[in-house]
């Protein structure tokens, strides 16, 4: 007779717990970023094709000026006061354009306005069910753009809600429900990795969101502005090559996105630390979605980073000094679990940690995906000092 296992109300409240922390996370950013292209660039958008519809109305310009905005930065805005007959009601507006919120670049405002001296006689557009409501210029603005920033908040938000209950039953946990442990010193069981794929994917969001809103603004500035045809032509390389990197941010979310779906590789050692000149043992199993994997190879490592000030920056350079294949294979039997061993050269350094220099040790999986993003962790080892003999 079998038995059936069900999840227990813990667990279950432990995964709704999860979840819950994972959207609380991804809310602010969907919210930011839908407010942000919704107010700079869909509404504008709209009301742009609305006016589409409204009556062209003889109006006089009454007063017209640039108006600064001081804060970190000064910004323009243009004020134009106009007035219009409707049914014989002499009704008054400011608005020039769709456009929201002030924006770099006065010179190209002051050329609008010294179109519309005081007394100029132009036409207006009137919204026929609200007479109130006029403007002059009811075209599409740059200014529309500079809300497509919301995007880059938005997406990962959007993503991140929509998948939050995938993402929380990738929690890190050994084969076996036995819970993940950091390497210590003689310790058995599962290693962990030094970064997981959770890690990973939020390391580069937040990168890439700070990022790309930071760049975001120079590029309006730069391309996007009333002005952007004065930038010198070295400011718009600097910020194109900065943009780029940004894109290629974005493609780094995305890949670390999907490979929150991999399959995950789990090792466990009877010791997550071995001397100079002994042999560390290790099994794998593999879970998930294992059908993917087409090629496993696991390497280990030794590596030496070295820290050091140039000037007023700070440097680290590394150097492999010991690679040492212990196992590949594209076999399917093997891809999914198997154990292997290696010995650690006795002539070598063992792991160390100064103030400046670092000696690590780690055993680096990889495993290759066709047409997906691979597999791609570290899972660090101890290695101690040869022992003396007695």
């Amino acid at each position: 007779m079998s038995t059936l296992s069900h999840p227990s109300l813990a667990h279950r409240a432990q995964k709704a717990s999860g979840t819950g922390c994972l959207r609380l996370f991804f809310v602010p950013f969907l919210l930011a970023g839908t407010a942000l292209f919704f107010f700079l660039t869909v509404r504008p958008a709209v009301e742009v094709l609305n006016a589409r519809n409204w009556q062209e109305t003889p109006c006089v310009i009454d007063s017209s000026r640039v108006v600064p905005h001081s804060g970190k930065s000064t910004t323009y805005s243009i004020e134009i006061v106009y007035h219009y007959n409707n049914g014989g009601r002499i009704l008054t507006s400011r608005q020039y354009s769709f456009a929201v919120g002030a924006t770099s670049g006065r010179s190209a405002k002051a050329a609008v306005v010294q179109r519309y001296p005081p007394g100029t006689e132009t036409f207006c557009y009137v919204d026929p069910d609200a007479p109130e409501k006029s403007v002059i210029d009811r075209g599409f603005q740059g200014e529309f753009a500079f809300g497509a920033i919301g995007l880059v908040f938005a997406l990962p938000g959007a993503l991140g809600l929509i998948f939050a209950g995938r993402l929380s039953d990738l929690r890190r946990t050994a084969p076996g429900g036995l819970p993940a442990f950091v390497p210590g010193e003689g310790r058995p069981g599962a290693l962990k990795p030094k970064t997981t794929p959770m890690g990973k994917f939020l390391g580069i969001l937040i990168f890439s969101v700070i990022w790309n809103a930071f760049v975001g603004v120079f590029v309006y500035f730069v391309f996007f502005a009333d002005d952007a045809n004065q930038a010198p032509f070295f400011a718009k390389a600097v910020i194109s090559l900065l943009a780029l990197i940004g894109v290629a941010t974005i493609f780094g979310v995305l890949s670390n996105f999907l490979a929150l779906f991999n399959p995950r590789i789990h090792l466990t050692a009877p010791s997550t630390s071995v001397p100079l000149g002994g042999e560390l043992s290790f099994t794998w199993i593999v879970t998930g979605r294992t059908g993917m994997l087409r090629k496993l190879r696991i390497v280990f490592e030794g590596r030496e980073e070295a820290t050091y000030k140039r000037g007023t920056s700070t440097s680290t350079d590394t150097r492999v000094f010991a690679e040492i294949p212990v196992f590949e294979t594209t076999e399917r039997d093997f891809l999914t679990q198997g154990s292997a061993r290696v010995v650690v050269p006795a002539d070598l350094m063992h792991t160390f940690e100064g103030g400046h220099n670092k000696v690590l040790w780690r055993l680096k999986v990889a495993g290759e995906i066709p047409r997906w993003p691979d597999v791609a962790d570290e899972y660090p080892i101890v290695v101690l000092p040869r022992p003396v003999a007695g």
